[in-house]
Formats: C-alpha cells, structure tokens, sequence
C-alpha cells in the first residue's frame, strides 16, 4: 500500500496511540488502525522528530502489524491494548 499525504496527516493529527521512541528521545511514534481482523489489526506508524517542542517532522511512515516503541504518551481511555 502506497502512503499518501492525506493518511500522514490523518494519523498524526488523530492517532489512536502516541508512543515515545525508544531509540531517539526526540522522537515520538503515531499509530492508527487501518484494519481489524478477528485478532489481528493493521496500523499505521509515522515517526515524529521534534528540533524543538513544537515544530515536528515526518521522518517516515509505514504499515505495521505491531506497536513498539516505549511509554504510550497518550492513548484514548476507549482503546485496549492486547
């Protein structure tokens, strides 16, 4: 699946999960669910770098099957997490 601009944005501005990188404290990790299958979700992560508190840039974006990283920084009370 080819990653357009509009669904960067949508996950960066309504993500169903921030996570902070484990890798680099500067970065911040965007997920949203594509898709739910009976015990299996796509999502969509876009990674967040920030050179300063409020001016963030993409530095990738891609589908994946799992959520890494370290300390969910937000997340909606609704969403469970397996």
């Amino acid at each position: 699946m080819e990653m357009h601009p509009v669904e960067i944005r949508a996950c960066v501005t309504s993500p169903e999960i921030i996570r902070a990188s484990d890798q680099r404290p500067d970065c911040e990790l965007y997920y949203k669910r594509l898709t739910q299958q009976p015990g299996t979700a796509l999502w969509m992560k876009v990674i967040v770098c920030f050179a300063d508190e409020e001016l963030g840039e993409v530095i990738t974006a891609f589908l994946t099957y799992d959520l890494v990283g370290g300390e969910i920084l937000w997340m909606p009370p609704r969403l469970k997490l397996r």
